[in-house]
Order: structure tokens, then C-alpha cells, then sequence
């Protein structure tokens, strides 16, 4: 699984990390992603103790992610950032697969079944 995160993404994971840990070390942020139209893909996120059975897990920068099967498609070379303006506070995929636009749901197979497809 290949993740990259801009600072303001990993500053945010990583304080995310700590404040709902519970000091576990194995400790990391679960990120599912869904089609979310022409805004791009949409991200919710817990923090959990370790992996559930059959996530991928991305290490980096003092983060852990854990992607269930399901979003490793859509989360595959995505770049993360963490946007904090009066309008909106949330974690945002800059690009990935289905590039910036997940307008329909045929666009999002078509990414995920290229993504699975290329490994």
C-alpha cells in the first residue's frame, strides 16, 4: 500500500494517533474511502488499537494507517491532506486511482479494478 501525506496530513494523523491511543504502540488511524461524486473520493476515519484482519497497513512518519479491503483500491498511491479553514475541517485524498473526480460509480470500478489489477 502506498500512501503519501502532506505535512498538515501527518501532523493531524499523528496528533489523532496520540489523542485516541490509549498509549496502545500499535495504536493507528482506519481509513475507509467511498466514491463521493465530483468532490472526490469520501474519507471517515477511527482510530483503533491495531489492524482488523485483512487491512492493508501503511507506516510512515511516525503514522500507522490501516485500510480495510474494501477502500485499498481507491486509497491505493493516494496522496492525503488535512484541510482546516472556517468552512470545513477534514482529511482529503489529493489524488489517487480514480483521480481527483469520483463522479460516477463506473469510474470508481474502473479505478479499483485497475488498481487491483496493477498490484
Amino acid at each position: 500500500m502506498k500512501i503519501t501525506l502532506t505535512p498538515r496530513a501527518e501532523a493531524f494523523i499523528q496528533k489523532m494517533i496520540r489523542m485516541g491511543g490509549g498509549g496502545s504502540p500499535g495504536a493507528g488511524m482506519r481509513l475507509t474511502a467511498s466514491p463521493g461524486g465530483c468532490s472526490g473520493l469520501a474519507t471517515e476515519f477511527t482510530i483503533e488499537p491495531g489492524p482488523r484482519t485483512g487491512d492493508a497497513i501503511w507506516e510512515g512518519k511516525g503514522c500507522r494507517i490501516f485500510v480495510p479491503p474494501e477502500s485499498q483500491p481507491l486509497l491505493q498511491e493516494a496522496i492525503l491532506h488535512f484541510v482546516e479553514n472556517p468552512m470545513e475541517t477534514r482529511l482529503i485524498v489529493l489524488s489517487g486511482p480514480s483521480g481527483n473526480c469520483a463522479c460516477s460509480q463506473e469510474a470508481a470500478s474502473a479505478a479499483a479494478g485497475t488498481a487491483s489489477k496493477g498490484g
